[in-house]
C-alpha cells in the first residue's frame, strides 16, 4: 500500500565501525549471508511499502551498492531508495541526510517542504513493523517520537567519593527511530556548534524541543560489538 507522502526515511549508515575491528564497515559485514544494512531497509519496506528512504552512507556502501541492492525484497512493491555521501561523525551524516532530503523532496516523491523523517541507525536490523507505525503515528501527534525501552540492568552512578545507586525505574533506553519534523531539526543541525551529541533527541532538546516518546523493543538492538552479532544470529533463528 503506497504511505501518505509526508513521511520518509533516513538510514544513518555512514560509520566505519571500529569498535568492531576489521576493514569493512559494519553495515556492510554480512550476517546469514546478507549485508547487515539489508536487513535493516527490508524491515523498512516491509513495515511500510512505499516509504521513500535515503540512506546517509560509508563511500563503501556507495561503491559496493549494487551488491545489497540484490537481498532487498520485491514483493512490498517498487521502492525509492536513494544514497548521499556520510560525514565524520554521526551528527554530520545525519545533517548530509536531512539536507539531501531538503533538495531532493521532488524526487523523492514528497509533497510536503516539512515531512516527518524517521532518523534510524543503518545497524539496527531487527525495526519492527509494530515500532515504525507507532512511532509514526506519535510523531504525527506530537512533532516528535523517540523510540525507548526501560532500563534492565542495576545502575550505578559515579560520584566524588565512588558510586551510588540510581533508581532504574526513572531510566529509559534510548533507540531509534526518532521522529521529527524536517524543517526544526535540520535547523537544530544547522545551529549545532559540537558534534557532541549521541542522538538526535538529545540534540532537539538542546535547543528547547520537547521530546515525545513512544515504546520500543529489547530487540531493536544496535550492532556495534561482535557479541552484538552472535546475538542477532540468535535473533535470526527465532
Amino acid at each position: 500500500m503506497e504511505q501518505a507522502r509526508d513521511r520518509i526515511c533516513l538510514i544513518v549508515a555512514g560509520g566505519s565501525g571500529s569498535r568492531i575491528g576489521g576493514e569493512i564497515p559494519k553495515q556492510l559485514l554480512l550476517l546469514s549471508g546478507k549485508p547487515l544494512i539489508a536487513y535493516t531497509i527490508n524491515a523498512i519496506l516491509s513495515a511500510m511499502p512505499g516509504l521513500p528512504i535515503v540512506i546517509s552512507s560509508h563511500p563503501e556502501l556507495i561503491r559496493n551498492w549494487k551488491d545489497v541492492e540484490k537481498h532487498l525484497i520485491r514483493d512490498a512493491g517498487p521502492h525509492r531508495i536513494e544514497l548521499t555521501p556520510g560525514g565524520s561523525t554521526r551528527c554530520a551524516s545525519v545533517q548530509n541526510g536531512l539536507e539531501a532530503i531538503q533538495e531532493s523532496r521532488n524526487s523523492l516523491g514528497l509533497t510536503t517542504d516539512d515531512p516527518l523523517v524517521a532518523i534510524h541507525d543503518g545497524v539496527r536490523p531487527f525495526l519492527s513493523s509494530l515500532i515504525l507505525l507507532s512511532a509514526f503515528a506519535t510523531a504525527g501527534k506530537s512533532g516528535n517520537a523517540v523510540v525507548c525501552v526501560p532500563v534492565k540492568a542495576s545502575l550505578r552512578k559515579r560520584i566524588a567519593t565512588g558510586t551510588i545507586a540510581l533508581d532504574r525505574s526513572e531510566y529509559l533506553e534510548v533507540q531509534t527511530p526518532q521522529i521529527f519534523r524536517l524543517k526544526p531539526i535540520l535547523d537544530c543541525y544547522r545551529k549545532r556548534t559540537h558534534d557532541d551529541f549521541t542522538d538526535d533527541a538529545s540534540l532537539a532538546e538542546f535547543f528547547g524541543h520537547q521530546i515525545a516518546t513512544c515504546k520500543g523493543s529489547h530487540e531493536n538492538i544496535k550492532l556495534t560489538t561482535v557479541e552484538d552479532f552472535a546475538i542477532a544470529k540468535r535473533l535470526l533463528k527465532k
